[in-house]
């Protein structure tokens, strides 16, 4: 990753390397400052200016005690019509290899290669807005894409485990999240370790488990998880410890 272009368009632009492939497929995020940014996704015909001033009188009805009331009042005061309109553009026309996603107050931007991000900087935002960007995400070099694209993670320290399974987010009866609990505790810390997060939320009484996730040696371990309720297993990563990644 060429990280003295990115600096060209903002001097303090963070830069990180990518270690997990973005919803499996972008390696790349690019992330945006902009304030009420979920207005990229008003109509096309909306005029942009009136549907900032739709939310600003929404937001005036918050409470301004409120840490949130506070923090979106104060953000969308820094909200820039030229801009939204630009990543509504963008939404809308849906450039080949690019996601968006809204976390207000910033859009960020998913490529699969370095060169749509750069484009799409040049051609979309130009030296008007370039210096919004506030963090540029990519594989530190071609073996660190390489091993992102087997599906693996990269990760800087070894945790003591090959793979890292991720559960599908969903619905479950309490019967089989204590199996589910029960089979990883059984299997000792040497072959799996089910961070403690997860413990609670297996042995809580509620219906839904998300984010979930454990360690294991041996990916073979799934096997009865599938059993126990099929289609469970939403992934398996190999963890790769690069030292120097």
């Amino acid at each position: 990753m060429d990280t003295s272009a990115w600096i060209q368009y903002n001097p303090k632009i963070t830069i990180d390397h990518t270690t997990k492939k973005y919803f499996g497929k972008y390696l790349y995020k690019l992330v945006i400052y902009a304030p009420a940014g979920r207005l990229i996704d008003s109509k096309p015909g909306e005029s942009m200016d009136r549907a900032l001033q739709r939310r600003r009188a929404i937001y005036s009805q918050v409470s301004q005690n409120s840490w949130w009331g506070a923090r979106q009042n104060r953000d969308i005061d820094n909200a820039d019509i030229d801009l939204l309109e630009i990543l509504r553009s963008i939404r809308l026309n849906r450039p080949a290899g690019i996601k968006l996603r809204v976390e207000e107050p910033r859009v960020q931007i998913y490529a699969e290669t370095e060169q749509q991000l750069e484009n799409l900087v040049k051609t979309h935002l130009g030296t008007q807005f370039c210096n919004h960007v506030e963090s540029m995400v990519g594989p530190a070099n071609n073996k660190c894409a390489d091993i992102l694209n087997s599906g693996a993670i990269l990760r800087k320290k070894d945790v003591g485990y090959k793979y890292k399974v991720i559960l599908r987010d969903g619905r479950y009866d309490f019967d089989a999240k204590q199996s589910i609990l029960q089979y990883l505790l059984n299997l000792g810390e040497d072959q799996a370790q089910l961070p403690k997060s997860g413990y609670d939320m297996l042995n809580k009484h509620t219906s839904y488990i998300w984010n979930l996730y454990f360690f294991a040696n041996d990916p073979q371990v799934t096997s009865f998880l599938s059993l126990i309720s099929p289609g469970i297993v939403s992934n398996i990563h190999e963890l790769v410890v690069l030292h120097n990644k």
